[in-house]
């Protein structure tokens, strides 16, 4: 749509093409369970700043210089005559989290501190590392309410214990047969 000339002077419409989807890929994910505040408070005090968190399947974080959730939002509205008007003029640039915790697929407009902080830990940076790069977009980023907040609404996938080093392997689940290898 970028390079489409019919819709040129439509300059948002690109952002919105790409937030719609977004918002299909997360309806399509497989399923996984989320992390949740109590299996979140199991994991030590210390241990946690070294913990890497991971988005849901099919959740996808987008930044905008437009206002492309409220855009979106708004053409999916039924409006009458009498409805507001969206002003693209006082709107500020749109940072975004496309999820699906449950069947519902959730469109969150997110701060630009809060942005950052889930894009770095979508990068599979460690918490207290996500935190610092929050608070050098905006000093007083708020990482605990940013936490509260995705676990609540289950933005991020169940942790996984990682296995010990001397743990025994799995046996292969595929089978060689000839120059084909099919799964057990």
């Amino acid at each position: 749509l970028e390079g489409f000339p019919q819709t040129a002077s439509i300059a948002y419409l690109p952002d919105v093409a790409r937030l719609e989807w977004a918002w299909h890929e997360a309806f399509h994910a497989p399923f996984s369970e989320a992390l949740d505040a109590q299996a979140f408070a199991q994991v030590p005090p210390d241990k946690r700043p070294a913990l890497r968190l991971a988005l849901r399947p099919g959740a996808r974080l987008l930044r905008s210089a437009y206002p492309a959730a409220k855009i979106w939002e708004f053409a999916l509205s039924e409006h009458g005559p009498n409805a507001p008007r969206l002003d693209l003029e006082s709107e500020a640039a749109g940072h975004v989290l496309v999820v699906r915790p449950q069947l519902e697929v959730l469109v969150v407009d997110l701060e630009l501190a809060e942005w950052r902080w889930l894009s770095a830990l979508a990068a599979r940076t460690q918490l207290a590392a996500a935190g610092a790069l929050a608070r050098s977009v905006h000093a007083d980023a708020d990482c605990e309410r940013y936490l509260d907040a995705h676990l609540e609404i289950g933005s991020f996938a169940a942790l996984r214990s990682r296995p010990r080093a001397d743990a025994p392997r799995p046996a292969s689940r595929w089978i060689p047969c000839g120059d084909a290898a099919w799964p057990s």
